[in-house]
């Protein structure tokens, strides 16, 4: 069978990285210093050397600011979002007064969290117009420890980001890497069989999935299972 009718699907491309971890780890900093457009949802930048919006405190104000952002950003630039759980919020709430109630988790019956990722599809194909244009996207995001239950094995607890499960499912998926923003420290046993962390704490950028940690990359510029903060910040661009 000829395939001449096809064309090769690899081209540069810009990217979609969803960065999460816990507060005051550093990522509205990150994002100031890779450079982007920040786009305030939650209402932190004031104590940081960043460009963004006013606080973006719901959809109307969300719409507006994409818009201008859309007619502003350029290749190479890039969009940050911080956060997306706040953003989460915003949909739930806007979800919530297109069916007549305050929030949509007050819907009943899981319905609230699909109408919520149906706000997510909705953003994240408007976002694709900048992603094709070269633009890159940076989604920000809080982590939270939630129980995961394999079939195979015993439940364990480990780090996601702070979203409704099918905005999660969703934005995963869309993304082209999704990093949690930790820390390693030395760990000793002492008396009464007591551990403590001892020494310094090293903050790590994990890359993909672990037991510890949802996960997921596809980038090959990513080659490393963890950078520092500044080593990501290098080979993402920034300074």
């Amino acid at each position: 069978m000829s395939l001449d009718f096809l064309s090769p699907t690899r081209r540069e491309t810009a990217w979609r990285i969803i960065l999460y971890g816990g507060e005051g780890v550093g990522k509205s900093t990150f994002a100031a210093r890779l450079g982007a457009g920040i786009m305030d949802i939650e209402g932190g930048l004031a104590r940081i050397d960043a460009v963004g919006t006013p606080v973006i405190r719901d959809y109307d104000m969300l719409v507006e600011w994409f818009s201008k952002f859309s007619q502003n950003l350029s290749k190479g630039e890039t969009l940050a979002i911080d956060t997306i759980d706040w953003l989460d919020r915003i949909f739930s709430a806007k979800v919530g007064q297109e069916r007549g109630v305050a929030l949509a988790e007050d819907l009943g019956y899981g319905k609230g969290p699909v109408y919520v990722a149906q706000k997510w599809v909705k953003f994240c194909a408007a976002l694709d117009t900048l992603i094709e244009r070269g633009v890159n996207v940076l989604m920000l995001a809080h982590s939270e420890v939630k129980t995961f239950s394999p079939p195979d094995s015993e439940a364990y607890d480990r780090y996601q980001p702070k979203l409704h499960s099918k905005s999660l499912d969703f934005l995963k998926q869309w993304s082209d890497a999704t990093l949690f923003w930790g820390s390693v420290a030395t760990l000793k046993r002492g008396e009464h069989e007591k551990t403590r962390a001892v020494g310094s704490v090293e903050s790590l950028i994990e890359v993909g999935s672990k037991a510890t940690h949802v996960g997921k990359n596809r980038l090959e510029e990513l080659t490393q299972d963890a950078y520092t903060p500044e080593e990501l910040l290098i080979l993402l661009g920034g300074k």
